[in-house]
């Protein structure tokens, strides 16, 4: 560059010209350099199966082409008259460009994440919004801080006056602030989804909204109940649709000892196949388990293992079990004992 710039200089050419030749120049091959690399990086994009790289590469094209003109000028700027080299719009002005150049792409890229696809479903619009604007936040007062320390401003009392300021905000809203992260752990960690069916310290219901701060619960008797994100990520949580939404359980029975268990088995097992097969919610895939658990001190005890498509439908499955299991045991003379208790008395010899 220096050779090239004495030539200029021997040949009489102006200053301005040189500068202006030198910007042209850089200009062109940046940009012939950026089609090329762009072209490459959009035909990989679209092998993908996401879209948010294509959207991102579109998003980042008009910063990029900034960043290339600034960088352009800077390296003609070199080249200029030194009255115009060391004047300070010069000396701050392109770094300070560069700076807002770069982070606005860094702003371009992260809006593309937060709208994509890669972030989990359960993030609704709201919460995506939030969070977006909370990252422009960080970044617009970062890249403040940088361009206040470029252009020679000390910015250690601005970080001591943030660093106050963001402890007494957190500990002001500590309760919001943990509602918050903990609804960010509950939509990515995905312990719960919009639709499972789940039981929170005793409410059983269907998940029908994730925010950030609360968690609603539409209970079995259509009530809304609405749990603070804390107490639902530090809470014993049962899901009944994970990992599966199929849902087993069992019936406990009980039958008289003089029961020939042989026969009870396969009428049990029967009734059971029927009624999966019958009432709507029952798997009609599952193959029904008799599993003889006690001798009791009035019957012989066993569970019925069956199985629902999801726990919503368990009571109804249950029951037409039952009273379909009483009805064809009244009809096949098999008994379930009342509780009850056999006394034996021996009175002795008669005096």
């Amino acid at each position: 560059m220096d050779s090239i710039k004495q030539w200029f200089n021997g040949t009489g050419v102006n200053p301005w010209v040189y500068s202006t030749v030198v910007f042209l120049v850089v200009l062109s091959v940046g940009f012939l350099v950026k089609k090329l690399i762009w072209g490459r990086l959009e035909k990989w994009a679209e092998k993908t199966e996401s879209q948010w790289d294509n959207q991102l590469l579109s998003a980042i094209s008009s910063p990029m082409s900034l960043l290339l003109v600034v960088l352009a000028f800077g390296i003609a700027g070199q080249s200029a008259p030194q009255l115009v080299r060391e004047h300070p719009l010069m000396r701050y002005g392109v770094k300070v460009a560069l700076i807002l150049a770069v982070f606005w792409i860094l702003e371009r890229g992260i809006s593309i994440f937060f709208r994509s696809s890669a972030l989990p479903e359960t993030l609704n619009a709201t919460t995506r919004t939030l969070l977006l604007t909370i990252a422009r936040v960080v970044i617009s007062v970062l890249g403040l801080l940088i361009v206040l320390d470029t252009i020679g401003v000390p910015i250690t009392p601005l970080l001591a006056s943030l660093g106050i300021g963001s402890l007494a905000v957190a500990l002001a809203l500590q309760d919001t602030l943990g509602n918050f992260f903990n609804g960010f752990y509950l939509l990515v960690d995905r312990p719960i989804r919009i639709g499972d069916l789940v039981a929170i310290e005793g409410i059983e219901g269907e998940v029908q909204r994730i925010g950030w701060r609360s968690t609603r619960i539409k209970t079995g008797t259509g009530d809304a109940v609405t749990l603070p994100n804390s107490k639902v990520a530090s809470a014993y949580l049962k899901n009944f649709d994970m990992p599966t939404t199929f849902s087993m359980f069992s019936v406990p029975i009980g039958v008289d000892y003089e029961s020939d268990l042989e026969h009870v088995e396969r009428v049990t097992v029967d009734v059971a196949r029927e009624v999966l097969g019958r009432v709507q919610g029952g798997d009609k895939n599952f193959e029904p388990v008799v599993r003889f658990t006690a001798l009791a001190d009035s019957s012989i005890n066993f569970n019925v293992v069956l199985q629902c498509l999801r726990y919503s439908d368990v009571s109804l499955v249950k029951h037409e079990f039952i009273k379909a299991i009483m009805a064809r045991y009244k009809r096949e003379g098999i008994s379930v004992p009342y509780p009850q208790q056999v006394i034996h008395w021996d009175p002795g010899p008669n005096p």
